[in-house]
């Protein structure tokens, strides 16, 4: 049985965060309890930034919040933040 069953039986995955082992239920997110909070308070650090400074560069948001470029991608992947122009310029999903 693989990990994307819809039979939702649980399995055994790595968190894709920090690699834990976590048990992973078809749909469930990806990533243990403690980066599921890391996550949350890291998007909140990313969204009241942007809100505050319009027109500011994903490498100015990662530098100021302390919040990893990787993490920040990870949230445009996820269709949670956009890249606005080529200039690197990052902006909130309307």
């Amino acid at each position: 049985m693989n990990a994307t069953s819809p039979n939702n039986f649980p399995t055994i995955r790595t968190c894709q965060r920090c690699h834990k082992l976590i048990t992973y239920s078809y749909g469930s997110p990806s990533l243990c309890p403690e980066c599921i909070d890391k996550d949350k308070d890291d998007y909140s650090k990313v969204k009241e930034y942007i809100q505050a400074h319009a027109n500011t560069t994903v490498f100015e948001v990662s530098q100021v919040t302390g919040v990893s470029l990787k993490v920040i991608m990870q949230f445009v992947r996820e269709d949670r933040v956009q890249i606005i122009d080529t200039k690197n310029k990052i902006n909130l999903k309307e």
